[in-house]
């Protein structure tokens, strides 16, 4: 419920609508405050839609132009295993916010599972590993990836090396995505990817129900077995075995995944648009004064004080590059 509310600590619905990304969001709220049940609709996760829309980089195009020469590629998404050497954690752990037993697993599965990847780069020379860091790791030193640089069937993606590739272009180019526990095997599935999760010590911890949809393996033969069986047969059949739970996942995590969700979004902003209830507010007159100083602002950015706030210019920018990506497929 925190991650409802946020700051709102009197718990009052200040808008006459939330538009939620599942049924099963909507469902825990309501069972807790069944009162606001006709201010809360489901649209589905909008963000996702691009997966249907958007055309992403392929593998022949990626392998041109870096000037590499593999035809099978298989993605790895990392963890942020670095965060739980961190000391501040120690305060979290007092605050109960993360078990201990936790932490010290993923400690122990950080280095268990640099060596299953080190052992699989090493015995697949003929396969390309694209391996994606975190965007939140800081100590490098302490990710599964660490040295993994120099080999020559490595191709590193960091906040500091090939930063200008897009996650699902590296997903798009890959043959099979794998990693530890990680959001962007949802996103695979969405890109009609295979996937297969490694976790050396054991599976049942505290984590998203996205794991569900995957093999899971501990070692390094049984890693193995299933990249073999992959390249030899275009499947792995334990992955086509969880073919019906990973639809309840998508389900239960954005709804659809039929691209379609942004429109489910707007009929919902259209019925509040419409109400004739709200056509006569009358909006503070403190409203139209703050509107005027950004508008101001974003204008002197551009004009006079060019540069002087480069924030402002991040925005602007941030804004614009997803309005003309999204006008080539959604008409805006």
């Amino acid at each position: 419920m925190p991650y409802f509310w946020g700051w709102n600590r009197d718990k009052k619905l200040y808008v006459d609508k939330i538009i939620l990304w599942s049924t099963r969001s909507k469902n825990h709220f309501l069972s807790a405050y069944p009162k606001f049940e006709e201010k809360i609709a489901v649209s589905g996760a909008t963000g996702f839609d691009r997966y249907k829309l958007f055309k992403f980089t392929n593998k022949t195009n990626f392998l041109n132009k870096h000037k590499l020469k593999y035809k099978k590629i298989i993605g790895i998404g990392s963890f942020v295993f670095d965060l739980y050497f961190d000391k501040l954690l120690e305060q979290t752990i007092k605050l109960g916010a993360c078990p201990k037993e936790n932490i010290e697993l993923f400690q122990q599965d950080r280095f268990k599972l640099h060596e299953i990847y080190k052992k699989l780069i090493e015995n697949n020379k003929d396969i390309l590993f694209i391996l994606r860091y975190h965007p939140g790791t800081v100590n490098f030193e302490k990710n599964e990836f660490y040295g993994f640089e120099h080999y020559e069937n490595v191709f590193i993606s960091n906040s500091f090396t090939n930063t200008d590739i897009k996650i699902t272009d590296i997903i798009n180019i890959s043959d099979l995505w794998v990693a530890y526990e990680s959001t962007t095997i949802m996103e695979a599935w969405l890109l009609g990817k295979q996937t297969f999760l490694i976790n050396p010590t054991r599976s049942d911890f505290i984590r998203e129900n996205v794991h569900k949809g995957s093999p899971i393996v501990k070692t390094i033969e049984e890693a193995q077995k299933l990249i073999d069986e992959f390249f030899s047969t275009n499947t792995i059949k334990s992955f086509e075995d969880l073919k019906n739970i990973r639809r309840q996942v998508i389900k239960d995590t954005i709804e659809h995944d039929d691209g379609k969700n942004y429109q489910r979004a707007a009929r919902e902003i259209i019925k509040i648009l419409n109400n004739k209830e709200y056509k006569e507010i009358k909006f503070s007159f403190k409203i139209y004064i703050e509107a005027a100083k950004q508008i101001l602002k974003l204008f002197l950015s551009k004009t006079i004080l060019k540069n002087r706030w480069p924030e402002l210019k991040y925005k602007s920018n941030f804004a614009k590059k997803y309005q003309d990506m999204y006008s080539k497929v959604i008409k805006i």
